[in-house]
């Protein structure tokens, strides 16, 4: 609808000479709607790059999100094993100092 409000406000329009201007007009909107056309198929093919892009960072980050889980489980595990280790050690001297004294 907007297109058209001004497709006919240009057909009236006239130079300072009187005379129409509308084919003149119509060629630099027509060259105008060519540009914008080759504009959105260029932003079309970046959006779709773009997306690609995305999907590739989106599958990167649960890969790597997997991987920290794992590493946050085994240190976990790790400090476990390192707690026990140290209460045997503890209770080794215990015994070892009770036997002693």
């Amino acid at each position: 609808k907007g297109w058209k409000a001004k497709k006919n406000s240009t057909v009236s329009s006239q130079s300072d000479s009187g005379a129409i201007m509308v084919p003149e007009e119509k060629e630099k909107l027509t060259e105008r709607i060519q540009d914008l056309e080759k504009e959105q198929d260029s932003n079309i093919d970046s959006i779709s790059e773009l997306s690609r892009k995305l999907e590739v960072a989106e599958n990167n980050c649960t890969e790597y999100a997997e991987k920290c889980k794992r590493l946050i489980e085994l240190n976990q595990k790790q400090k476990e094993e390192i707690m026990r280790l140290w209460d045997d050690d503890a209770n080794k001297e215990k015994v070892n100092n009770g036997s002693n004294g």
